[in-house]
């Protein structure tokens, strides 16, 4: 065959390696490929797809911190619930309280739970509103219209704050946490009734359940006492519970969660093993509403039953 000469191309200019933005570091904490990174300055600016990416980020972030030195009760394990065919594990953590059922947690006892929405919602419209284009009118009376319904919690949100009044005008003692990343909109309730001097007995848990509603009875790993009794289920149900056992003489106490995180058997055991997690069974005090949150974490590592995970010796 003929001989061709080739000319090899002069060698490009190295462009210089610019720093990614922080757009484009949470595109890559999100996992997005590698060819979706933008290449262009004006691609790195922010616009509708930087900020959604960003406000996943942000969410993502946020359920982090349920988990950081985050401590849980396991109030439910449904049989055979999960999708893989192993037990559902229902848990909400109670190490960060909340003013208000629905709320945000507290930071140190800073954040203002009630105003907290609000601010958020403003911020993101005002941020919305710098990068999208002015609306027509009819487009804005509508979207003031969608506004106010946004603003307004949930049905259930609703119904638990007011079961949430109801249980402290019966003299019970209520601490509300921000109890997991999912269902937030379904808040839990767990009633701990505890038989004073002179109490009467109240229905047993059948007779109760058929009162009441769906409420399941709940007790801690180890601890036994006889004189307690405790139900987990949807708040307004657990208040109409506690009225049976105040009407009775029993003491009070409540722990009410907006959101919780559930597990199947095989990935929490899996998670465990990976070191996540710690298990160790829970104590009636634990379900305290006078519990020490911030000092929990380390008490239930400290404890002789705990099974702790690989390595766990060397962590602060």
């Amino acid at each position: 065959m003929p001989h061709r000469s080739y000319e090899a191309p002069p060698p490009q200019p190295q462009q210089p390696q610019r720093q990614s933005s922080l757009v484009a570091r949470f595109r890559a904490a999100l996992g997005a490929p590698a060819h979706q990174q933008p290449r262009r300055v004006a691609d790195a600016l922010p616009g509708p797809p930087s900020m959604a990416s960003l406000m996943v980020a942000v969410l993502r972030a946020r359920a982090q911190r349920h988990w950081h030195r985050g401590v849980f009760l396991i109030l439910y394990v449904g049989k055979g619930a999960a999708t893989d065919g192993s037990d559902a594990i229902v848990a909400c953590g109670v190490t960060r309280r909340c003013r208000l059922v629905g709320g945000e947690a507290l930071e140190d006892g800073e954040v203002d739970a009630e105003a907290e929405p609000s601010r958020r919602r403003a911020w993101l419209r005002s941020a919305v509103a710098a990068v999208a284009p002015p609306a027509s009118s009819s487009e804005d009376e509508s979207d003031s219209d969608r506004e106010g319904a946004t603003n307004e919690p949930p049905a259930d949100v609703r119904a638990a704050r007011k079961a949430v009044e109801r249980l402290r005008r019966m003299g019970c003692r209520v601490a509300v946490f921000s109890g997991g990343p999912v269902h937030r909109s379904e808040p839990l309730g767990l009633l701990v009734a505890t038989r004073s001097d002179g109490a009467r007995d109240v229905l047993d848990d059948d007779a109760l359940r058929a009162k009441v509603g769906d409420v399941v009875p709940w007790r801690p790993g180890c601890d036994g006492d006889d004189a307690k009794r405790a139900f987990v289920g949807a708040v307004p149900l657990v208040a109409r519970c506690a009225r049976f056992f105040r009407e009775a003489g029993w003491a009070l106490e409540a722990l009410v969660w907006s959101g919780c995180a559930v597990w199947s058997t095989d990935q929490l055991l899996a998670e465990v093993s990976r070191g996540s997690w710690a298990l160790a069974p829970a104590r009636w005090s634990d379900a305290s509403a006078a519990a020490d949150s911030r000092g929990l974490w380390g008490d239930v590592l400290a404890r002789e039953a705990a099974l702790l995970p690989p390595d766990s010796a060397d962590e602060d």
